[in-house]
């Protein structure tokens, strides 16, 4: 808990509380401790993500997580060595493959914007029309 609550980001502490929980439960079904799991556990836990059918860029999230995890333990010397450092992680493409909002998503935000400010819906009008991003 002291892990999940260092950081300010609450999106952050949900997304690595996830990674955690999923990970530990993945330890428990293969009778491995947590605090002593070795880098081929971590590996067969990113291999099993990849058989569940996820995604590239979820299985590198988990594991970035798993990885500030054991540096924190690594640190606080709860464990001795930290199993991360030589995990193989996937690489995800810096550029976006999503190609937009589908037609009901932008509709959806269409009516979320109404009895916004004229230039809000004008930006996301602008936007969604166009098919561009924030970014």
């Amino acid at each position: 808990m002291a892990f999940l609550t260092r950081d300010r980001v609450k999106k952050t502490r949900d997304t690595y509380e996830i990674a955690l929980r999923q990970f530990f439960q993945f330890c428990r079904e293969n009778g491995v401790d947590p605090l002593e799991a070795k880098r081929m556990h971590i590996e067969l836990f990113a291999r099993q993500l990849e058989l569940t059918g996820r995604g590239v860029a979820t299985i590198a999230g988990k594991l970035n997580a798993l990885s500030s995890f054991y540096k924190y333990a690594a640190i606080d010397e709860v464990i001795g060595h930290n199993p991360m450092i030589h995990v193989a992680r996937p690489r995800v493409p810096r550029v976006s493959t999503t190609l937009g909002l589908s037609r009901p998503e932008l509709a959806d935000l269409i009516r979320a914007i109404e009895g916004r400010p004229s230039r809000d819906q004008a930006v996301v009008l602008l936007l969604g029309y166009n098919g561009l991003r924030n970014s």
